[in-house]
């Protein structure tokens, strides 16, 4: 392509198909011109994650910035069929998206989640991934959250992420939810780390897939790194898991404050991002016309 005066935009289609299953990381980038004032623009990198089948999505959080921002990712993601279930009034979860389509039960399954979460362990069955956000543990029956920690003994995959009425903060302490993530939670005692920061990407992070492809957007000069604006107050990790980021300044039993961690639970995998706001690393980058590490993480 050749732009000009007459023709300053063009619009291309790059068609390919990858040979298999797997996470591929492709760069597009256009030859830079000596006169160009800004060239960091020039170039972008993107991950496919290409699967055999689709994967069932449920999350479960209240209408806010990051739920709008997952939600738009995850529905972008042709290997993805998302779900939501929305706390819109006390008590009363609104469904979005198509459904799970696993099983015989997924439409009953579906129709179930107007409790935010599915009451028995057959029902979580029709989902690969429940991601669980800013909703306190009061919405939920410990009935509930004992079929969610025997969907991930079983197989399943699980995140809980940060927010006002989330983990410790949210009374997840004394729930089967404090056993599945990652890191240890309390009660109220848990101090957020209030303010914009830049995570640190630990050894092990840079090393895992969570993280393949985006470690650099943490590194870079301070006007395009991607900040965070607050973290959950959460307690050190868990013998066995694996800190991916930490807070650069903020710490828990002299050691830095776990942002994201990973680990393994019975059959399943569980996550935990402290934070409340990775919908932030869209915006900024996006508003520059820069690459954004959001819809990869």
């Amino acid at each position: 392509a050749t732009l000009s005066r007459q023709g300053p935009s063009q619009h291309l289609t790059l068609s390919f198909v990858a040979g298999s299953p797997g996470i591929f990381e492709y760069v597009v980038s256009a030859r830079e011109d000596p006169k160009e004032s800004i060239r960091e623009n020039n170039r972008r990198s993107f991950t496919i994650h290409i699967l055999d089948t689709k994967l069932e999505v449920l999350v479960v959080d209240r209408a806010r910035w990051e739920y709008k921002y997952l939600k738009m990712a995850l529905e972008q993601d042709p290997n993805i069929r998302f779900t939501g279930a929305v706390l819109t009034q006390k008590n009363l979860f609104t469904i979005q998206g198509g459904g799970p389509e696993k099983g015989d039960g997924g439409r009953a399954a579906g129709a179930a989640l107007g409790a935010g979460l599915p009451s028995t362990e057959d029902d979580f069955k029709n989902w690969d991934v429940v991601i669980l956000g800013d909703i306190p543990a009061e919405a939920f029956t410990l009935e509930q959250l004992d079929a969610l920690k025997a969907f991930v003994e079983n197989g399943g995959g699980f995140c809980a992420t940060g927010g006002d009425g989330a983990l410790g903060e949210g009374g997840y302490a004394s729930t089967p939810v404090a056993q599945l993530v990652p890191v240890e939670i309390g009660g109220h005692r848990d101090v957020p780390a209030a303010g914009p920061f830049v995570m640190s990407v630990t050894r092990e992070g840079r090393e895992h897939p969570v993280m393949q492809g985006i470690t650099r957007f943490f590194e870079g000069p301070g006007d395009v790194t991607c900040e965070l604006d607050s973290s959950n107050g959460i307690g050190s990790s868990k013998p066995g898991s694996s800190v991916l980021a930490v807070h650069p300044t903020a710490t828990v039993a002299g050691e830095p404050l776990p942002v994201i961690a990973v680990a393994r639970y019975g059959k399943g995998k569980t996550a935990v991002v402290a934070s409340r706001t990775t919908y932030t690393w869209h915006l900024k980058p996006r508003g520059l016309g820069l690459d954004s590490p959001h819809v990869r993480f």
